[in-house]
């Protein structure tokens, strides 16, 4: 019965997920109503992992533009090293960055790798924290509350047209601290980041985007982190309760929420740049209140 409920979780992980909606508080609301024990966070991770696999597909050639540009970063890099040891410099550098040429998806770049820091830094030092939490649907209750908020401040808010190379790397650590704060459950990744790129003058559309682009590695880096200790677990090094019946829970869900986002993101996305913020406030409230009555009643 168990993976029958890690397959509706997925299902559910992959059309939430591209709403303002907190999927991870969904999943917490639907995991204690039909006693689901699967470890909550890493259950979580993987469910995230395999949405990401359509937020790939849907960005495919931005991701494709930004590794080319990561290419061109790592060659600078080592013609700037080589440059600092006195060694000699090839003549040919085509490929490699100018400085003083900013393009659109050279800053991209810049910003994505700047917002991951903060997200996998706070996300690996409150790691604890957010076990724990992942669990509770009074934290969850709390979060869409906040999500709720913050998607109500944000409808007052006039998007803006800055486009990439005209924002403040500031903002990236902004929108960073704001994506880590989505391991709490119940707090939306997308609306935090999609709010706070409102915020730092982004369009809706950019802001929709760099949020989505940030988390791919943000999830690659969740998905390695709770592969490490769920290998270490096994091996004893750690206390870790992953087990091999919850690794297999875990790659049902990921199965499942990767097949419904490839078939539903397209769609989703469309409803997620019309949607008003209001509409997505007033949801995050019903969410967080049924789920403050299920943590005092299930």
């Amino acid at each position: 019965m168990d993976f029958v409920i890690a397959i509706l979780l997925g299902v559910v992980q992959g059309l939430t997920e591209f709403l303002p909606v907190s999927s991870s508080g969904c999943l917490v609301i639907l995991e204690r109503w039909f006693g689901f024990t699967a470890p909550a966070l890493p259950f979580h991770v993987f469910l995230h992992a395999g949405t990401t696999i359509a937020v790939m597909l849907v960005f495919r050639r931005d991701l494709i533009r930004l590794t080319a540009e990561a290419g061109r970063a790592v060659r600078s890099l080592h013609v700037s090293l080589k440059k600092k040891t006195g060694k000699e410099i090839p003549a040919d550098k085509a490929g490699l960055r100018s400085p003083a040429v900013r393009t659109n998806y050279q800053r991209l770049f810049d910003m994505l790798v700047t917002a991951s820091i903060p997200a996998v830094l706070l996300g690996a030092l409150f790691h604890r924290l957010f076990a724990s939490a992942a669990a509770s649907p009074f934290m969850a209750g709390i979060g869409f509350l906040l999500t709720g908020v913050l998607l109500l401040v944000t409808d007052k808010v006039a998007p803006g047209d800055t486009i990439p190379r005209e924002i403040p790397m500031k903002s990236a650590w902004q929108i960073g601290a704001a994506k880590a704060a989505a391991l709490l459950p119940g707090v939306s990744g997308t609306a935090a980041a999609l709010c706070t790129g409102i915020f730092a003058g982004f369009s809706r559309k950019n802001a929709i985007r760099f949020s989505f682009l940030l988390s791919v590695p943000v999830t690659a880096a969740a998905l390695l982190f709770e592969l490490a200790a769920g290998i270490a677990g096994m091996a004893g090094i750690t206390g870790s309760v992953l087990t091999l019946r919850s690794v297999g829970l875990c790659l049902v869900g990921f199965a499942a929420s990767a097949v419904t986002g490839v078939f539903a993101a397209g769609r989703l996305l469309r409803l997620l740049q019309n949607m008003r913020f209001l509409d997505g406030a007033c949801i995050s409230f019903i969410l967080g209140m049924t789920a403050i009555v299920t943590a005092f009643i299930f």
